[in-house]
């Protein structure tokens, strides 16, 4: 992504600087102007707000070509933070959550199957409140919501994702702005957790890979040119519904016939029972008897290995990645997976002798879908901040950010 060097694009270009420090900092000013392209002025100025802002601060310094020291520049974690919230099967966490993705205090609680969706709002208001009022509360800019889809993210609505105890079409979004009359962004968790990679792992620098999860369901986002590609309903990279057979798809049965059916661990571990293994076995216990080269859980390995090759050939053939990056509970048998897959692609797609597709773990094989919130946060806001410039209005991100942020949200407010 490149910076332009014109008045109207300053909350693009501030973006995009704050955006290169969080990904490549600690950086110098000159390393600033190659990454982004943008003049030497334009840095300065911009470098400048955000040191008197308190977001920025001068840390070290590296040698220069000429032989002269320059000074260092890293994000001031703890300057603007972001209240984050993951909506999964069965839980939620809630945590606060600073410019270098650390999470700084979070709760947790459990979605029973009785509870309603009021039920669940009350508990969501009264932790998320906790957060709010507490040490950090003038520093929060917004609220950042990653959950497990399908999600109505222009409403704020999570519809009604498998698994939810029977929740269904929560407005989310609405409820928390309301509360709290800052920002309030929806977003699915892979997604979220892709975000995490790009700002926070990924010390490769891949500027095109996939992030894809593989728990008891899979999902996967796109990540095109350091932006994570949404298509055109939002469900890009959605890689638990490629089809690896085509005969087992039945219209009446939903994923019949997917990735999501013979690679999910829920579905490995039945497909281990319906062939006579043990009726209490896990994927815990597969990856443990693989590691003793038990023959059938070698078995259950390789039918898993065989299935993610089909499904990531077709992605790399229509997206041209340069990596997959993957997380989840799949992770745990890392060293029986990883290694193979990377082979395997790499000796099967299309045109292997002119490109190399790396297959890495995530570096957040938790929390990842806390840990982007942050990164979600400014993202949306910069969006924000440019249709509104586009459309005359007043930049809001001024001076001294962390000193009023009541006040910036107050003016979105009543905007």
């Amino acid at each position: 992504m490149k910076g332009v060097n014109h008045h109207s694009m300053n909350e693009n270009n501030k973006y995009l600087i704050l955006r290169t420090i969080s990904m490549h900092g600690p950086c110098s000013r000159t390393r600033l102007c190659e990454y982004t392209k943008l003049s030497k002025m334009t840095i300065s100025n911009i470098v400048n707000e955000y040191l008197r802002q308190g977001v920025v601060e001068e840390n070290g310094k590296a040698a220069t070509a000429a032989g002269r020291k320059a000074d260092l520049l890293r994000i001031v974690p703890d300057s603007l933070l972001a209240l984050g919230i993951f909506v999964d099967r069965g839980y939620t966490e809630i945590g606060v959550v600073n410019l270098n993705g650390s999470v700084l205090r979070s709760d947790r609680f459990e979605i029973s199957p009785a509870e309603s969706v009021d039920d669940f709002l009350d508990i969501l208001l009264h932790l998320s409140s906790k957060h709010m009022s507490g040490e950090w509360k003038g520093r929060i800019w917004g609220i950042g919501i990653s959950a497990a889809g399908p999600l109505d993210a222009e409403r704020g609505i999570i519809l009604e994702p498998p698994g939810f105890h029977g929740l269904k079409n929560i407005p989310i979004v609405d409820v928390l702005y309301r509360a709290f009359g800052i920002p309030v962004y929806l977003e699915l968790g892979v997604h979220v957790a892709a975000l995490s990679e790009l700002y926070y792992g990924n010390k490769e620098g891949y500027g095109n890979f996939l992030y894809m999860s593989v728990s008891n369901w899979i999902g996967g986002c796109v990540v095109s040119d350091r932006k994570v590609y949404q298509g055109a309903s939002g469900l890009a990279g959605l890689m638990g519904g490629v089809v690896v057979e085509r005969d087992d798809m039945d219209e009446k049965v939903p994923m019949s016939g997917c990735l999501q059916d013979y690679a999910s661990l829920l579905a490995l571990v039945r497909w281990a029972r319906e062939k006579g293994s043990d009726p209490d076995i896990t994927w815990n216990k597969i990856v443990a008897r693989a590691r003793h080269g038990e023959p059938f859980a070698c078995k259950a390995i390789d039918r898993l290995v065989r299935y993610l090759e089909i499904a990531l050939i077709n992605a790399i053939a229509f997206l041209d990645i340069q990596c997959v990056y993957v997380s989840g509970s799949i992770l745990l048998g890392e060293e029986l997976i990883l290694e193979r897959l990377e082979a395997s692609i790499n000796r099967l797609m299309f045109a292997p002798s002119t490109r190399h597709v790396a297959v890495l773990a995530a570096k957040y094989a938790n929390d990842a879908e806390i840990i982007g919130i942050t990164a979600l946060v400014t993202e949306r806001h910069f969006e924000r901040e440019m249709t509104l410039s586009a459309r005359g209005y007043r930049p809001l991100l001024t001076e001294s950010v962390t000193a009023h942020c009541a006040g910036v949200w107050e003016a979105f407010n009543g905007e």
